[in-house]
């Protein structure tokens, strides 16, 4: 293979890298906005479901999602958005959820 036929094949692998890259900032503008969404939803109610950003009918895994997201957000330990009250209540609120959840089963 010639340097030429080689400049080409890189260039056509760092096209496709940038492609995928373009990519991924799409998917995580996304997940930046459903983030979002979930916390506004959290913000407006006391009800465990609201205060998760799931349905009053979540299943545990739905539960369980919801709470990992959100946590990391506020956990105590995050210096930019941690809320040591916001995340006793996102405890409370999957706490509630997921007895409910195991009581419908």
């Amino acid at each position: 293979m010639t340097l030429s036929e080689q400049l080409a094949e890189i260039g056509a692998q760092v096209k496709e890298l940038e492609r995928e890259i373009d990519k991924l900032r799409r998917e995580n503008k996304l997940l930046r906005f459903e983030l979002k969404a979930l916390e506004s939803k959290a913000v407006q109610s006391d009800a465990p479901w609201a205060v998760l950003g799931v349905e009053e009918s979540a299943s545990e895994a739905e539960i369980g999602k919801a709470f990992r997201v959100l946590s990391r957000r506020f956990h105590p330990d995050n210096r930019d958005t941690g809320s040591s009250e916001k995340f006793q209540q996102l405890l409370t609120a999957r706490t509630a959820m997921l007895s409910k959840a195991s009581g419908r089963r």
